[in-house]
């Protein structure tokens, strides 16, 4: 019965330690320690008598500080950060990046003192006595004495990065300084944060280009030996540009070992050892497609590194990284999660530009470039394309030879005729076809053919002004007539007084609405290139029809991406 009350002893303490409660009004969610740390970090505020424990609320995202008494402040942290005495890898480490509080310059006032220092080496940690030497105000004086208050590292820690930032706190301050962080949504208090070689990676990389002190005095002295060797430049931008593309070429591994992204932290569960703990939301293996494209983009990257075009592009995105990734490191629920989006999604842009890029060099080629579509006919580059007809031209491309009915080919839009196709994305639609309004599907598509023509002749209007400028009698008669049929077409689709619409059939208002954007698509050509104009005038016949194909006289090699 005694080691019955032992063990349940042992058990309430250790729940009093893993387990704590959100203090926010409408959360007030129980949290398990472990998990907020793993993913957002831990605060620890080192005061003489007591300390601050704090953590991120996965329900909320809200901060909460816990005072605690010396020994409970001490065991908590002991059993998550990674001291000078412990060579373990998957605790949590202090990490103050990047490394300044620049962007709370009107709470400077809450603050003592700001400390910073400079790694030189991936396994430091900063001594009481390293800030009171520094602390001195010349190399004769005894060493300094330390600010009062809660410091926000603990001395003999291991620190992730390359500097780290040091802040002392008054108590008094502290409950406002917490209010900042729920006002503004950025930390305050620097982060223990599990070691991630990634993260470290990333930090590394932004400070050592874009954050050190020395980098504005090394820049100007750099342009100056560009006059004599302007490689001298060229030179830091390819290391730069390798550390980069080293961040964007990195995988998460799957959970069972140290996978150097996520870092690993102790559970009640095995308390004798460490449980491997992936960080919030790691991303997973992704599917072979995908993971084959990836691959694919890299060895692209990598294989035609030197190239002018690459270097190019890496320039833009790594200066895009560098502002991006201290502005989401400032905020308060930062996580390795974030950082992998900010990561992935940068590789994504790189990815699309090279499709673009590849498929711009094709010899015939054609592709949604944004708002607008861009073709290229026997080398020739035509962009800033605009209108549905061209998503319809793309389908008959891509299924050289094939008739579709223009029913068919209206699924592209998600609507069809008279009835509803689950498998897009038009819920809107769907919903009204489902409460008994089998005429809305093919409303939608009106509207978009009435929205395309408006648009169209807004176009046409602004043409028709530029050529009356320019006195160009041919582009008048052509525009004006042009004009006169959209207007006619939009006619027909708006109705006139009591008539009402013109196309009471269902197919035919279809056939009428596909075919058209086809020729107006297929018109748009005809200002740019007489030969692309003639070939899918040609290839497309008849456009008004119930049916379409492209059929091409000689068949050409097109790519659609």
């Amino acid at each position: 019965m005694d080691n019955d009350s032992k063990d349940l002893e042992d058990i309430n303490a250790l729940l009093s330690v893993m387990v704590a409660e959100c203090h926010d009004e409408n959360c007030r969610a129980k949290v398990f320690l472990p998990e907020a740390f793993k993913s957002f970090g831990a605060i620890f505020l080192h005061g003489r008598e007591n300390g601050f424990v704090g953590f991120v609320c996965p329900t909320c995202r809200q901060t909460t500080l816990l005072l605690k008494e010396r020994d409970a402040f001490e065991r908590i942290k002991e059993l998550f950060v990674c001291s000078s005495q412990d060579s373990s890898h998957t605790l949590l480490r202090y990490r103050s990046f990047p490394y300044s509080l620049d962007y709370h310059q009107d709470y400077r006032r809450f603050y003592q003192l700001a400390y910073t220092k400079c790694a030189y080496d991936k396994e430091f940690s900063i001594s009481e006595m390293d800030i009171r030497l520094d602390l001195r105000r010349n190399e004769n004086d005894d060493p300094g004495e330390l600010p009062s208050g809660y410091c926000s590292y603990g001395f003999g820690d291991r620190i992730m990065g390359p500097a780290a930032t040091i802040w002392w706190y008054e108590e008094a301050q502290i409950p406002r300084l917490l209010e900042i962080e729920h006002e503004t949504g950025a930390k305050v208090f620097p982060r223990y944060f599990p070691y991630a070689p990634l993260i470290e990676k990333a930090d590394d990389f932004t400070f050592s280009y874009y954050l050190s002190p020395d980098f504005e005095q090394w820049q100007r002295a750099s342009w100056k030996a560009a006059v004599v060797n302007p490689l001298n430049i060229y030179k830091r931008d390819i290391h730069k540009h390798i550390h980069y593309l080293n961040i964007l070429d990195s995988m998460v591994q799957p959970a069972g070992g140290d996978n150097g992204c996520g870092g690993t932290i102790r559970t009640p569960e095995e308390m004798g050892g460490i449980a491997t703990m992936p960080a919030d939301g790691l991303p997973q293996a992704a599917e072979a497609g995908r993971e084959q494209e990836r691959l694919r983009i890299l060895d692209h990257l990598w294989d035609n590194f030197s190239e002018r075009d690459v270097q190019s592009l890496l320039s833009r995105t790594s200066a895009r990284f560098a502002a991006e990734y201290p502005r989401l490191s400032q905020r308060s629920d930062f996580s390795f999660t974030l950082f992998w989006k900010l990561k992935e999604g940068l590789l994504g842009e790189i990815s699309r530009y090279i499709w673009k890029e590849s498929l711009s060099r094709q010899r015939y080629a054609l592709y949604k470039d944004g708002a607008s579509w861009t073709l290229v006919f026997d080398g020739k580059k035509i962009s800033g394309l605009r209108g549905s007809g061209f998503k319809y031209i793309q389908y008959l491309v891509q299924h050289r030879g094939r008739q579709f009915s223009t029913e068919e080919i209206s699924m592209l839009d998600g609507v069809t005729s008279g009835k509803a196709d689950r498998s897009y994305e038009n819920q809107e639609a769907l919903r009204a076809v489902e409460a008994g309004s089998p005429d809305v599907s093919q409303e939608i598509g009106d509207r978009r053919v009435i929205s395309d023509l408006r648009k169209e002749l807004g176009g046409l209007h602004q043409d028709r002004e530029q050529a009356a400028e320019n006195n160009d009698v041919g582009r008048l008669e052509k525009i004006d007539e042009q004009i006169t049929q959209d207007e006619e077409y939009l006619r027909e689709y708006i109705g006139i007084g009591e008539h009402g619409r013109q196309f009471n059939n269902e197919s035919k208002r279809t056939q009428r609405r596909i075919t058209k954007s086809v020729e107006r698509a297929v018109k748009q050509l005809e200002k740019y290139d007489l030969r692309v104009y003639r070939h899918f005038i040609t290839a497309i016949h008849p456009i008004n029809s119930f049916s379409l194909s492209y059929t091409p006289l000689e068949p050409l090699d097109w790519h659609t991406g």
